[in-house]
């Protein structure tokens, strides 16, 4: 197995932190749907599922990335993000989803910690806050890294 070395300062960093519980704010930073090669990504059940990262922002101003799943199982959930980033119109009787409506979008979050036997405590969501009708949008919590130099002018 090939993986990819990080030295003992990043594993340190921000984004392998444990965030407080409680409310938070979050910004997407990735969606996505297709794995490297185009092909569907599916949950070991086999649903079709969209792989989510967030940087959340706890109540102490801390910050760290945040990996959630959604899943065609999981409507009250899609609902939940949707309705937080200010964008309830795309739940629709059509089910499709597309991963670019929601990257770079930013909302409300309960977070909570995740214990699991054997593993490191992590942060997760609880659940999303909807925002309120003619509600601000919430800052920003990071800017997203431009990965790609290849532009067009």
């Amino acid at each position: 197995m090939r993986f990819n070395y990080v030295n003992e300062n990043e594993l340190d960093t921000p984004k392998n932190v444990l965030l407080k519980e409680g409310d938070a704010t979050f910004f997407i930073k990735q969606a996505r749907d297709k794995d490297e090669r185009g092909n569907p990504l599916f949950t070991q059940k086999g649903d079709q599922k969209m792989d989510i990262m967030l940087v959340c922002q706890d109540s102490d101003g801390r910050q760290g990335n945040v990996f959630d799943v959604i899943t065609e199982n999981t409507a009250w959930k899609i609902k939940g993000i949707l309705d937080a980033i200010g964008k309830p119109h795309l739940y629709s009787a059509a089910g499709d989803l597309n991963p670019l409506e929601l990257e770079g979008q930013s909302g409300y979050c309960e977070l909570s910690t995740r214990k699991s036997p054997g593993y490191d405590d992590r942060t997760q969501v609880k659940k999303y806050k909807p925002r309120a009708a003619g509600g601000n949008t919430p800052p920003l919590v990071a800017t997203p890294d431009i990965e790609d130099d290849n532009l067009p002018f």
